[in-house]
């Protein structure tokens, strides 16, 4: 938004010297016009007095615009140099205040995204590796004999079994 702000007026005066350098142009490709048919009216034996002056009028017209033009074309030119170290300076710092919210935004993206990583980050949980140690010694000491013996003692082959016998 401060971008656009400043560019409004810097944009109205670039117009401007568009405008201008276009009209320029413009009365320079007709001066040159009226030149080239001054120059073939004077050439022509034919051409009556009042033709060449009417060429005459019309070279010193365009002339004249020309140079009214050119005159207004160079002050806007001339404007917009002196404009141009004001208008630098003042979007240098909009641009410094958007790189530094920019900064502050991406460390706040940066310090979420660990909080995020060390919030799922198992490795460095007391609790976890504590638990996790636990468990691990607790599969290290199982004794695979002594489960199956236990097994088999109790619901295998070793239990003390009672079949059925004749009774009178």
């Amino acid at each position: 938004k401060e971008f656009e702000n400043l560019q409004k007026p810097w944009l109205k005066l670039l117009s401007k010297i568009n405008d201008a350098k276009e009209s320029y142009h413009e009365k320079r490709r007709k001066l040159k016009k009226a030149k080239q048919a001054k120059k073939i009216i004077d050439s022509n034996i034919d051409a009556t007095e009042e033709e060449k002056t009417e060429a005459q009028t019309s070279v010193n017209a365009y002339t004249k615009e020309s140079a009214n033009l050119r005159s207004k074309y160079e002050q806007l030119i001339n404007e917009m140099k002196d404009l141009r170290p004001p208008y630098e300076n003042s979007m240098k710092r909009v641009l410094d205040r958007t790189h530094e919210f920019e900064r502050e935004r991406l460390s706040k993206f940066k310090q979420l995204f660990n909080a995020f990583y060390n919030a799922i980050n198992i490795q460095n949980d007391p609790y976890i590796i504590e638990m996790s140690t636990a468990f691990q010694n607790a599969i290290a000491a199982h004794d695979i004999e002594a489960d199956i013996q236990w097994w088999n003692k109790h619901y295998g082959s070793d239990t003390n079994t009672s079949w059925p016998e004749f009774e009178e």
